[in-house]
């Protein structure tokens, strides 16, 4: 495989900043087998006479176009038909290669393979991608590149394919080039890959080797989520109506909403890492004001019910304490706060009759909280675990009022979580005030 020429192709359209650098990483690879070809898209800037510049001293192939075309689609397939190399590696202008990144490739090329590598990511400040960013979209590209070669689809999900660090046989693009539509723009790699692996069949071999640095500029094509998120769609839409792919109505929905939530990520994340600091004082405000504030009457307190009066606990006769409501994790959480109710106001309640209530499967948790209360003072003969089966607030409120009636106990405190209070208040009132 050493002996192999491979066609290094550079489309360019008005990036002096960044062509130099690019061209240097393709020119100093520790593989020498190589041919570069740098195919100008008429720039307005001064690149071509940087590009003219690194010619005489490097010796490549430089070739601009008459027009431009709006779309790196067009140098690109211009660049392959000019190239000789039996094999093909792209590099876009503004990214740049590690100097053994084709050396390492080559040693484990597959034939009928899209081969890549991995891409380490900064922005226009050079800064790299978060550290999470990073590993999260390397387990993705992973999961996706398995997904992939078993359901060719798959792709527009999430592409795995980084351009910059495809290397593949020239061969492959006799019948199928990259796309030269202006509405494809930025997405006509999602575009190629695809009839690449669906009509020649071919699977996308991934290595995690991280060779490619991917600078992503203010006015790159692939700097717009958004907009790519809308054409890709449109590919995928394209595809279903030309019959080229075997995808149902569902599929393009389900992709949709992927890509949708993707953006929405990703606008998220960027929010969160940029400014975590805004974003903290926000939330310790906004939960002052809500929590702490007059604002909290409200807001909070009309959701609540409590007419707790200390003076009241000295006439209390039976305690109740019902946590049964919402799901487990809540219930526990819930549960340990009763038992701080009990644990304060402990001189009130400590010779008086105690029910725990809930749900029978909850019967170890009442009993680490009967074991809790005993060891913090209370009498066991006074505390009565429930084990009716109380499915709903009337039926709880009609056994406490039973109990209550039966056992002559006229002066009952009841505790449980702080809006559910208020849920009880309306039941009480419902059924059982005019009684």
């Amino acid at each position: 495989m050493n002996n192999i020429v491979i066609s290094v192709i550079i489309p360019v359209y008005n990036s002096e900043k960044y062509i130099e650098r690019s061209i240097k990483s393709v020119v100093n690879q520790s593989y020498k087998k190589l041919e570069l070809i740098v195919v100008d898209d008429c720039s307005t800037d001064k690149t071509w006479s940087l590009i003219q510049g690194l010619k005489k001293k490097y010796n490549f192939k430089a070739l601009k176009l008459e027009k431009n075309s709006g779309t790196p689609g067009k140098p690109r397939n211009v660049g392959i038909t000019k190239s000789k190399g039996k094999l093909i590696s792209f590099l876009d202008a503004d990214d740049y290669w590690h100097k053994d990144k084709l050396q390492y490739q080559i040693k484990h090329f597959k034939k009928n393979h899209i081969n890549c590598l991995n891409t380490e990511y900064f922005d226009i400040e050079n800064n790299k991608a978060p550290i999470f960013i990073r590993l999260f979209r390397l387990f993705l590209i992973n999961i996706f590149t398995i997904l992939i070669n078993y359901k060719k689809s798959m792709i527009f999900f999430f592409n795995p394919i980084i351009l910059s660090s495809v290397l593949i046989e020239k061969s492959v693009f006799k019948k199928i080039i990259f796309s030269e539509k202006k509405n494809f723009a930025g997405i006509e790699d999602l575009y190629i890959w695809f009839k690449i692996i669906s009509e020649k069949k071919f699977d996308i071999l991934f290595l995690n080797k991280t060779f490619v640095y991917n600078f992503r500029g203010t006015h790159t094509l692939h700097r717009d989520y958004s907009l790519q998120s809308i054409r890709s769609i449109n590919i995928l839409s394209s595809l279903k109506l030309e019959g080229k792919i075997a995808a149902s109505s569902s599929l393009i929905i389900f992709t949709t909403i992927i890509k949708l939530i993707r953006e929405l990520i990703r606008i998220i994340l960027s929010f969160l890492y940029k400014k975590k600091k805004g974003l903290v004082i926000s939330i310790v405000i906004i939960y002052f004001f809500i929590f702490y504030s007059p604002l909290f009457h409200y807001i909070g307190k009309p959701l609540l019910y409590n007419n707790q009066h200390l003076k009241s606990f000295n006439n209390t006769e039976l305690v109740v304490v019902n946590t049964n409501y919402g799901y487990d994790k809540y219930f526990n959480f819930g549960f340990s706060y009763r038992l701080k109710d009990l644990v304060k106001n402990k001189k009130y309640f400590l010779n008086k009759r105690i029910l725990l209530l809930g749900s029978n499967k909850y019967i170890p948790q009442k009993l680490i909280i009967k074991g809790l209360l005993i060891e913090s003072g209370y009498d066991t003969n006074n505390i009565f675990i429930v084990l009716e089966s109380l499915k709903s607030k009337k039926e709880e409120l009609e056994y406490i009022y039973n109990v209550s009636n039966i056992n002559n106990l006229k002066n009952i405190s009841y505790f449980t979580s702080p809006y559910n209070t208020r849920y009880t208040e309306i039941i009480y009132n419902n059924y059982y005030v005019n009684n």
